[in-house]
Protein backbone atom coordinates (compact mmCIF):
# COMPACT_ATOMS: atom_id res chain seq x y z
CA UNK A 1 0.00 0.00 0.00
CA UNK A 2 1.29 3.24 -1.21
CA UNK A 3 0.96 6.70 0.72
CA UNK A 4 2.90 9.78 1.13
CA UNK A 5 5.28 10.96 3.12
CA UNK A 6 4.74 13.92 5.72
CA UNK A 7 7.44 15.32 5.10
CA UNK A 8 7.83 15.76 1.70
CA UNK A 9 5.34 14.57 0.10
CA UNK A 10 6.46 11.59 -1.91
CA UNK A 11 4.90 8.38 -2.68
CA UNK A 12 6.37 5.61 0.05
CA UNK A 13 5.59 2.37 1.33
CA UNK A 14 5.06 1.07 4.60
CA UNK A 15 6.66 -2.50 5.55
CA UNK A 16 7.93 -4.11 8.90
CA UNK A 17 10.45 -5.69 9.52
CA UNK A 18 11.07 -9.13 10.57
CA UNK A 19 11.52 -7.62 14.34
CA UNK A 20 8.06 -6.00 13.78
CA UNK A 21 9.09 -2.54 13.31
CA UNK A 22 7.82 -0.17 10.92
CA UNK A 23 9.81 0.85 8.12
CA UNK A 24 9.27 3.66 5.46
CA UNK A 25 10.47 2.59 1.85
CA UNK A 26 10.94 4.42 -1.15
CA UNK A 27 7.87 3.28 -3.40
CA UNK A 28 10.05 2.84 -6.57
CA UNK A 29 12.68 -0.02 -6.63
CA UNK A 30 15.98 1.26 -6.89
CA UNK A 31 19.94 0.03 -7.47
CA UNK A 32 20.99 1.85 -4.21
CA UNK A 33 18.46 -0.15 -2.32
CA UNK A 34 19.50 -2.07 0.67
CA UNK A 35 15.93 -3.30 1.46
CA UNK A 36 14.18 -6.51 0.18
CA UNK A 37 10.32 -7.03 1.07
CA UNK A 38 8.54 -10.11 0.87
CA UNK A 39 4.81 -10.57 1.28
CA UNK A 40 3.70 -12.74 4.45
CA UNK A 41 -0.21 -13.21 4.08
CA UNK A 42 -1.90 -9.54 4.78
CA UNK A 43 1.53 -8.37 5.87
CA UNK A 44 4.70 -6.74 3.86
CA UNK A 45 8.20 -8.19 5.33
CA UNK A 46 11.19 -5.98 4.86
CA UNK A 47 14.52 -7.56 4.89
CA UNK A 48 17.48 -5.15 5.68
CA UNK A 49 20.83 -6.10 4.09
CA UNK A 50 24.22 -5.02 5.04
CA UNK A 51 26.33 -3.65 2.04
CA UNK A 52 28.04 -7.14 0.86
CA UNK A 53 24.34 -8.93 1.15
CA UNK A 54 22.87 -5.70 -0.77
CA UNK A 55 25.53 -6.16 -3.01
CA UNK A 56 24.79 -9.87 -3.61
CA UNK A 57 21.36 -9.22 -4.10
CA UNK A 58 21.99 -6.65 -7.04
CA UNK A 59 24.04 -9.33 -8.80
CA UNK A 60 21.51 -11.79 -8.83
CA UNK A 61 18.57 -9.27 -10.05
CA UNK A 62 16.51 -8.89 -6.75
CA UNK A 63 14.51 -5.74 -6.12
CA UNK A 64 15.73 -3.66 -3.54
CA UNK A 65 14.29 -0.12 -2.02
CA UNK A 66 15.69 2.53 -0.21
CA UNK A 67 14.18 3.37 3.32
CA UNK A 68 12.85 6.60 2.96
CA UNK A 69 14.44 8.54 5.56
CA UNK A 70 17.83 7.94 3.07
CA UNK A 71 16.31 10.12 0.34
CA UNK A 72 13.55 12.09 2.29
CA UNK A 73 14.81 16.12 2.79
CA UNK A 74 13.98 15.95 6.42
CA UNK A 75 14.46 11.70 6.69
CA UNK A 76 17.22 12.56 9.84
CA UNK A 77 14.68 14.32 11.71
CA UNK A 78 12.52 10.91 11.59
CA UNK A 79 15.04 7.77 11.20
CA UNK A 80 15.63 6.64 15.31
Amino acid sequence: MSRRCRSCGAEIRWARTEKGKRIPLDDEPTVKGNVTIARQGDHVIASVLGPMEAEIARQEGRTLYLPHHASCPQGAAWKR
